[in-house]
């Protein structure tokens, strides 16, 4: 998701068409103020009458604040026009599903490696402090998911939203530790046992079979520095050690 994202546009055609007309807008205001001023001072350089140049400089007060108000609205019609076009083209919330996928792309990543270190803490029985930074990478990577997912509202105050978020990221890790603990015990059980057959398979068994073949072969036990007993003594601890008893 991260990755794709860049096949999606940040802003839509349409508000970039619109995005030009903003410096037209901002061009027209300073060559008519540039104009008023330049007429002002045109007019007072050809007059010496003081009621001359203050009715000039009225009107020229009166001009420009209308030429601002237009600006102005101009300005707002600009503005309304582009937010109205960002919100079309927003997504969940966010100001393009570009954005969207390519944070919400790294942080499904963060709470899958966040998982999958907490997984590992258990099976390899770590201590709680590694078990307590992979489950803090897992609340943080949930509220996150959460934040990308549901948050597009804002009909109550921001911190409300985030103590709900935190609150919700903590159940939902508190949960999800519990389950990857009851799947990381399950499987290393499966593991342990699948490891003790490996060793009856490949160490213990072939052992009593030569035992057993040298003492039908020649009815005596076989001349070796293990006896039976410590082939046993090694089976229980192996059956101990592994299985952990």
């Amino acid at each position: 998701m991260s990755l794709f994202h860049v096949f999606f546009d940040q802003y839509s055609e349409e508000y970039r068409e619109h995005h030009k007309t903003h410096s037209g807008i901002i061009e027209n205001r300073d060559n008519e103020n540039l104009r008023l001023v330049n007429t002002l001072k045109s007019s007072i350089d050809n007059t010496m009458s003081r009621d001359s140049i203050l009715l000039l400089t009225q009107n020229f007060v009166q001009n420009y604040n209308n030429h601002l108000d237009k600006v102005k609205n101009e300005l707002k019609i600009y503005h309304d026009k582009k937010r109205e076009l960002a919100i079309k083209h927003s997504f969940r919330g966010r100001t393009s599903i570009r954005f969207w996928l390519a944070y919400f792309g790294v942080t499904l990543g963060f709470l899958f490696f966040s998982v999958k270190s907490l997984y590992n803490d258990i099976v390899s029985g770590s201590t709680y402090r590694f078990q307590l930074l992979s489950l803090s990478g897992v609340i943080v990577s949930v509220f996150w998911s959460i934040h990308f997912i549901f948050s597009t509202q804002k009909d109550f105050r921001i911190n409300k939203y985030v103590i709900a978020l935190i609150l919700c990221g903590i159940l939902v890790s508190i949960f999800t530790y519990f389950v990857v603990k009851f799947y990381a015990y399950k499987d290393d059980i499966i593991l342990s046992q699948l490891s003790l057959i490996e060793k009856i398979k490949t160490i213990h068994y072939p052992k009593m079979v030569v035992r057993a073949k040298y003492l039908e072969k020649y009815g005596e036990s076989i001349n070796s520095d293990e006896t039976i007993k410590d082939d046993i003594d090694s089976f229980q601890e192996d059956i101990n050690t592994i299985l952990k008893i």
